[in-house]
């Protein structure tokens, strides 16, 4: 229901609610939502972006989503892009950064 009241282009997608400081989504550019709005029992915040696919992998209902994600991520070397499709403000696009070292590795 919320994806058809956005004009997600697919059956799903995840609502980006916060972007932490320094985190992957803030250096890919990532918008957070800025309205509350009560949708059934739940209030969201919209007027972000709305994400589509990391990487290859498009937002679908799965069971193993969020593992295929963590595995898609894992792939990718440091120094590698990491993408992130998203809808913001009516219009899907590409979102890359490279990826860097993680703290764990260092």
């Amino acid at each position: 229901e919320l994806a058809q009241a956005l004009n997600i282009p697919q059956d799903m997608g995840f609502l980006v609610q916060n972007v932490a400081i320094d985190s992957l989504g803030d250096r890919l550019g990532l918008r957070e939502g800025t309205v509350p709005v009560v949708f059934g029992d739940d209030t969201v915040m919209l007027g972000g972006d709305v994400m589509l696919a990391v990487g290859p992998l498009q937002i679908r209902n799965s069971t193993t989503l969020l593992q295929d994600i963590r595995q898609y991520y894992d792939s990718v070397k440091p120094g590698q892009p990491v993408q992130l499709t998203v809808l913001r403000a009516g219009r899907v696009q590409t979102l890359t950064v490279p990826k860097q070292k993680d703290a764990r590795q260092r």
